[in-house]
């Protein structure tokens, strides 16, 4: 009883990180300056120190085959994204704040998909970091400039 005190859905167990997921979110939001520099930094950070919110952690293999194979795992990590999304709308004091949020949260979700697909295939981690690293700077470049040319 006492572990539900702190982890409201058994999921919660395993995928505990929701709380630093949201620090990382308004802690870039409230930095002065422009907010997508200030979110690309920070999540350029998380995978340059292989954080487990990058999913380039040692450990993230193991953890990537217990979420792919639960159904409920897979739903709660949905969940999860949906609340950042909606934290990362209210955080934002730009216009269109709804979509910037669903566009950077919706595409780092791709990245990470990638990311433990690859890993999960057995790639060599240091590949792995570098495609990662680069498919994040293409959500900032195309969060910037859009999708023409």
């Amino acid at each position: 009883m006492t572990v539900f005190k702190h982890f409201p859905r058994k999921e919660d167990l395993l995928l505990d990180r929701a709380d630093d997921a949201v620090e990382v979110l308004r802690t870039a939001v409230r930095a002065d300056g422009d907010v997508l520099a200030s979110l690309r930094a920070a999540t350029l950070r998380l995978a340059d120190e292989r954080h487990a919110l990058s999913g380039l952690k040692d450990a993230s293999v193991p953890f990537f085959a217990t979420v792919a194979a639960s159904p409920a795992l897979i739903a709660r990590a949905r969940e999860i994204a949906d609340d950042l999304q909606r934290t990362l709308t209210e955080e934002l004091a730009v216009p269109d704040a709804g979509l910037l949020a669903a566009f950077y949260v919706s595409g780092y979700a791709t990245v990470l998909v990638e990311t433990a697909r690859r890993q999960l295939a057995g790639e060599s981690p240091d590949d792995v970091a570098d495609d990662h690293r680069a498919r994040v700077e293409v959500i900032f470049d195309r969060l910037r400039t859009g999708f023409s040319g």
